[in-house]
């Protein structure tokens, strides 16, 4: 679900016209870290395999300290790209290809 101006500008380039913005009540319920909300960080320490982690250092949605804690828990498992762009800008032009480009190398590295 999408809550801020700047965030529906930016999700109205990368969606069709249909798109509804909505999201399951299932979101906001506690989960087993007791607290609401979607939080993929707390189960980080239970990942045992290399992990991408594309950060774009101008994102005001997805912070991008965020990124640098979950690298900080995976350790050696981590493998941390960084962009000088926001949150949808990520999907265009040269930061898309170079994205797309990093994310070959990984897979190509650890698969």
């Amino acid at each position: 679900m999408v809550t801020t101006s700047e965030a529906r500008e930016g999700l109205a380039k990368v969606v069709s016209e249909s798109y509804v913005n909505e999201a399951c009540a299932r979101v906001f319920a506690p989960h087993k870290h007791g607290e609401g909300g979607y939080r993929p960080i707390e189960d980080a320490k239970e990942v045992r395999c290399p992990v991408l982690l594309q950060v774009a250092d101008a994102d005001n949605l997805a912070p991008p300290n965020s990124g640098e804690k979950t690298a900080k828990i995976l350790g050696e498992l981590a493998v941390m790209k960084r962009y000088p762009v926001g949150h949808f800008d990520i999907y265009f032009g040269e930061h898309f290809e170079q994205a797309v480009s990093d994310q070959l190398a990984f897979f190509k590295e650890h698969l």
